[in-house]
């Protein structure tokens, strides 16, 4: 744990480094996730979002998101590999598009389009999703760092330790990218709680996913990782440190025991599965002779 710039960083076995995202650098961060979404985001693409929007959208809660411990980035020596910025979802723009006093004219025509998205998705599980703090977070790799990018297997693992720090918070997903969604979910052993067929969007007239490849339109949930990855087992002693040096206090409301919850929540899933799996396979009709 190195603390000598005047803020925690925790150098990994891979050479990579990981600290917060603190003033000198948070509009190059900003920079580097708006590159990311409108070069590479199928959402962003289908949208016409450009690099100044998303940009401003960042920067705009820069200040909020400083104060959650999981905004980070991952640097390669003064190279940004990944950023991820973070907040409480209640504190996050997209809060108030289910909150009670949602007001669509407060929006433009071009930001209903997410906002009315995000809507479907979540208000039909708003109760289920009332038990307490979500994290939201917006995630970007560096699509201009010509190495491998091991970023996204790093933050996956990053996060359950940091949420196992707090006692188990969850995040809430808006996840717009196909490829993104089964890479994450992969690692970080989430689950999918809604879903819209992005094919069926219209903005200005015209199906917006018409030619966009890796589309969807997902609202996910994950929390502590009940198999992280081995070689990824030392940061269990250093993020604790990393969050205790960065000195921040969230004070996310968790439901108590909102580990096992979350760990028995991906079990019966899992058995969920299997069970149709099997079912499947005892109905499948013999073929004719």
């Amino acid at each position: 744990m190195d603390t000598s710039n005047g803020y925690p960083q925790i150098l990994l076995k891979n050479g990579f480094i990981l600290r917060p995202i603190t003033d000198d650098i948070a509009e190059r961060c900003a920079e580097v996730g708006a590159l990311s979404f409108s070069q590479t985001n199928p959402f962003a693409l289908a949208l016409g979002k450009t690099f100044e929007e998303e940009k401003a959208r960042i920067l705009k809660n820069i200040k909020i998101n400083q104060k959650d411990p999981f905004t980070h980035c991952i640097m390669d020596g003064n190279e940004i590999v990944s950023v991820n910025f973070s907040c409480k979802f209640s504190e996050s723009y997209l809060a108030g598009a289910v909150s009670e006093s949602f007001d669509p004219s407060q929006y433009s025509e071009k930001q209903l389009v997410p906002v009315k998205i995000f809507r479907d998705l979540y208000m039909p599980y708003k109760e289920f999703l009332s038990d307490g703090d979500y994290v939201f977070q917006i995630y970007a790799y560096n699509p201009e760092y010509k190495k491998k990018n091991p970023s996204v297997v790093i933050y996956s693992q990053v996060f359950h330790y940091i949420s196992l720090h707090y006692k188990g918070i969850r995040d809430l997903t808006f996840t717009t990218n196909e490829k993104m969604q089964n890479l994450v979910m992969k690692l970080a052993r989430g689950y999918n709680l809604n879903v819209l067929d992005h094919n069926k969007v219209i903005y200005q007239g015209k199906k917006i996913y018409e030619g966009i490849e890796n589309g969807c339109l997902k609202l996910n949930i994950f929390g502590v990782n009940p198999e992280p990855l081995e070689e990824y087992k030392y940061l269990a002693e250093l993020i604790p440190q990393y969050c205790e040096k960065l000195g921040l206090n969230p004070n996310y409301n968790i439901p108590e025991n909102s580990v096992q919850m979350h760990l028995d929540t991906l079990k019966a899933i899992e058995q969920q599965k299997s069970r149709r799996l099997k079912i499947q396979k005892m109905t499948v009709p013999k073929p004719s002779l």
